[in-house]
Order: C-alpha cells, then structure tokens, then sequence
C-alpha cells in the first residue's frame, strides 16, 4: 500500500501541473439603452476593453467593472488575463424614440446606418475650388461620416450660407431631379451644412424626381442615425483605427511630438493638403499603418488617424487628400489618470503637448474656483486633481479645433463629495476664463472612476471638481479669474458678452430671405 502511495503522489501532481488552467468566464449585466451602465463581472482578475462601435476604447483591470454608454450601437467587451481571452458584445438601443417627430418610423431593423460624429469641425472643398468649415454635427456631417462621396455647389454660398449636393457617390442632379434630405421625416429649410442634427436623429438623403417625392419613393436613397463620440466614423472600413487604438501605450516623457515621422510628407494646395506615406514609413519608435482610407501613425503616447478621401497606392507610396485629423494622447505621468483626443486642423510640424498632473491645486486656482462657483450660486465641495497641458507651436482654435478630456479619480473620493452628480470637469482656458464642461461617468472599476469632456475651446489647464447648490441670492457674474498658465499672473475676470438686440433683429429677416430663395428656385424651374 505504502509503495503505491509513493509513485500515486508524485503521479498525481503531473497530472495538477498538466491540466489546463480553468477558462477565463465573463458575466455581463447590461442595460440595452445609453446612460444606464453596463456590469461586467469575471471570476479572475482580468484586463477589461470596452469598444463602442470599433471607436475609442476604454481599459479596466479587475474582477469587475462598470461602463456607461452614452451613444446607440454595438458595444464590444473583451477581458484577458492568463493568455486566456472571452469577448462578448451588447447591443446599446435607445428607448427613447427617434429624437424628433414621434410619428416618425423607428424601425431599426432597417437599412439604417449608424454613424459616429465627434466633435470640431471638417473642411470641404466645392466644385469651385473654395474649401469651406463644416460642424461635424450636422446634416451633412453625418453624410460625410458615412463614406459616401459628393460635390458641392457653393453658387448660393455668400448669399445664403448654404452648399447644394450637386451630386452623392457619382449620380448628379438633372433638371427638376437631385439630392435633398431629411431628418426625422421633415425636410428642413437650410442647407444640410447648416443644420444642426441631434443624438438619435434620422437623417436621409435621397435623390428626388420631384418635389412630392418621399424616400420610398427614390431610386436612391441613404438612411443615417446619429450617434455622438469623440471621434468620428467614416467609411466602410470596419476595421477602423478602434483596431490601432487598442495598442496605444503611455509616452515615454512629459512631452509627446506631433510631428510626421520618417517617410510621411504633407503637401498643400488649392484644393486642401494631401497626404504621402513611402512603403518604408516609420522607425525610430514610430510605426504607420496605411489601412482602407485612413492613414495611422503611433508612438509611444500617441495616436494619430488621418482620414482621406481618395488614399492611391502609387509605385512605393501611398496618397490621399486629407478629410481630418485625430489625434488621441496618454501622457506618461498619467497611467490612468487622464488622457485626451484631439480634433486637428492638419498636422504641426513642430507641434508637442506635454501634460502634467497634481493632486494639490495652487491656492490661486482653488480660490478662483471658489469665487466662480459663489458666483454661479454652487458651492465647491472639493478639488480633486488638475491637468496642465502646455502647447507648443499649437494654437486653439486653429490647430487644435477642439478636444475630449478625461480624468480619472478615486471612487472613494466621489462618494465623499456628493456622488458622480456632482463631478465636473473645468477648464481653465489661458486668459483665466473658467468653463464648466458637460461632463458625464463612463468608466468605473474598482480603483478608478472615468469622467469625460468635450472642451471645445482647446487645451490648457482642466480640474476635476466636485460642484454643489448653494443657498443664498444668484448674482449675475459668470467668470472668475485664475492663475494664467504661462505668465504666472492672475487675469482678470472675463465678462461674458451677450448677443445685441439688432443681432435678434436679423433672425426673421434670414427666414424671410430663404423664403424668396425657394419661391425664385421653384420659378425658375418652371
């Protein structure tokens, strides 16, 4: 018995250190509408992705964590630990509607395509040769974002505001015949440049043959629904940068270069910049990937995707003109607690962000937060954390067209200063002017909770703050002044400026003029 015994342990303990390890299992919770927060739930601790539509993606790392989405679409989770890895994917739809006419189809098993449209601008080019800024939350915008190609009329540009679809993926308008749209079953009375979509809208452009035409009733027709994002969707191109974004890793130094690297040139003309990657581009911990339409350039702490329009292979080289320029950043200091993506104009040269971080705000900033939330009738219940960010050979508003920030702090910490209601994230702009962002909770594990921003006034100095009610009267200042970020002096406060009564004036005399365009329009086609 007890020789059996000897050889049975040792047998046994081969057997232990052969078996496989026990598989890695994810248990997911969801909500299937935006705002509500999806639980994710495994039995190891595991590093957690959570990619929205193949977009940006958001890390964790733990036995559990928290996402909240705040678009519609697909939501793909995917946990690794041990060389083990378990992917899963929820479906995020709204249970709100359409986001305009409720008696508007909201059926989106249809031929519905979701688009992604992030914040800033874009430049277009019309027939002409002019190029012209376009919001990206737009009726064209969302044409823009889903891949389709077009030419624009910019005959009525001066007059009106206003670029004619000449022509959507190569069918051009004869006649009484062309491209018109629709969002949410109503035709509006400007040009798609112009208006203003919202989350959740419908948007349809379709070629017309007659003035009662409907989508149905078109040979061609494209339906689009309006999601909002940091970046924008554009193309067939699945795959995406989302792909690329997962391997970007923090910078080795405070300062992260913007620049082209080795085997990257830039061209400009009449036309708009043009983009050329030689076969060998890259070295030197720099790496570029030319995929489908996109142009993706990483570094240690960057990111950058170009987005073109008509991207050729050619001998050794590719090219393309340039669309837009993104640009997402995780600075060294940070780890997780903070990054931010970047809308670009082109691409600078010489152009760098360095980032810094503190957990102790100058008693400047403090007191000038304090003043701003008194006024603002708020009460500042504490000051989490700041993040200066220096620019070089960078300008806000025209290299740099707007950003989305995030900051992360503990949970603990929330939980002592009202709860994520009452977390904010302020930027402090370099003249001393605060803001306050929209800010809304997308992450949440247990060490860390994840806010983010859009801050369409650039980059200099963010802090994340927690914000209460106040009693007492309201006054009527909306600014208070803070530490400038590169002369060291207090500015003064910024006072806001209002709009001028002969400005409000104008407004009925626009609908007025558009009325007179149409009826001339309609006249001179009869």
């Amino acid at each position: 018995m007890h020789h059996n015994m000897k050889w049975a342990l040792p047998l046994l303990l081969l057997i232990a250190l052969a078996a496989p390890a026990a598989a890695l299992t994810m248990d997911v919770a969801a909500s299937s509408s935006p705002g509500s927060a999806v639980t994710v739930t495994l039995d190891k601790e595991a590093d957690v992705t959570f990619q929205m539509n193949g977009g940006t993606p958001y890390y964790a790392h733990g036995t559990s964590a928290k996402f909240v989405p705040h678009i519609t679409g697909t939501l793909t989770v995917t946990a690794m630990a041990e060389g083990q890895s378990v992917e899963k994917t929820v479906r995020i739809t709204s249970g709100s509607g359409g986001g305009g006419g409720s008696d508007f189809n909201d059926d989106d098993s249809g031929p519905w395509k979701e688009v992604t449209l992030g914040p800033g601008t874009f430049n277009v080019t019309a027939e002409s040769g002019e190029t012209y800024g376009v919001n990206r939350r737009t009726a064209l915008g969302a044409l823009d974002a889903s891949g389709a190609t077009y030419v624009l009329d910019d005959g009525w540009y001066d007059q009106y505001g206003t670029l004619f679809l000449k022509s959507v993926n190569g069918r051009e308008g004869e006649g009484m015949a062309g491209w018109v749209y629709q969002v949410n079953g109503k035709s509006p009375s400007v040009g798609a440049n112009t208006y203003k979509v919202k989350e959740d809208d419908k948007v349809v452009f379709y070629y017309s043959e007659s003035m009662s035409a409907q989508p149905e009733d078109s040979p061609e027709a494209i339906y689009l629904k309006v999601a909002f994002g940091s970046i924008t969707s554009n193309g067939d191109d699945e795959e995406g940068s989302g792909t690329a974004q997962g391997r970007l890793v923090p910078a080795d130094g405070p300062e992260i270069p913007l620049g082209l690297p080795e085997g990257v040139t830039m061209t400009f003309g009449a036309s708009g910049s043009r983009i050329s990657v030689h076969q060998d581009a890259g070295g030197d911990g720099d790496e570029v990937i030319v995929r489908g339409d996109r142009v993706i350039i990483m570094r240690p702490g960057l990111l950058l995707t170009v987005l073109t329009s008509d991207m050729n292979k050619e001998d050794n080289s590719s090219t393309g003109q340039v669309r837009s320029v993104t640009a997402e950043l995780m600075p060294a200091a940070a780890g997780v607690r903070g990054n931010m993506i970047l809308v670009l104009a082109g691409i600078p040269g010489e152009g760098a962000i360095t980032t810094g971080f503190s957990d102790r705000p100058s008693p400047e900033i403090t007191e000038s937060l304090t003043t701003f939330a008194t006024a603002e009738d708020r009460s500042l219940l504490g000051v989490a954390s700041v993040m200066d960010v220096k620019r070089t050979n960078l300008k806000n508003g025209e290299d740099i067209l707007g950003a989305t920030v995030r900051m992360e702090i503990d949970p603990a910490w929330v939980d002592e200063h009202g709860g994520a209601d009452a977390i904010r994230i302020v930027h402090i702009a370099d003249d001393g002017t605060i803001e306050v962002l929209e800010t809304r909770k997308i992450l949440e594990t247990g060490d860390s909770v994840n806010f983010e921003a859009e801050s369409k006034n650039g980059l200099s100095s963010f802090v994340i703050v927690a914000l209460g009610e106040r009693e007492g009267p309201a006054t009527s200042a909306t600014t208070a002044p803070a530490t400038g970020s590169e002369t060291g002096t207090t500015p003064a406060p910024t006072t806001p400026q209002q709009t001028p009564l002969w400005a409000w004036a104008t407004i009925p005399a626009l609908f007025i003029g558009g009325a007179a365009y149409l009826m001339n329009r309609k006249e001179e086609s009869n």
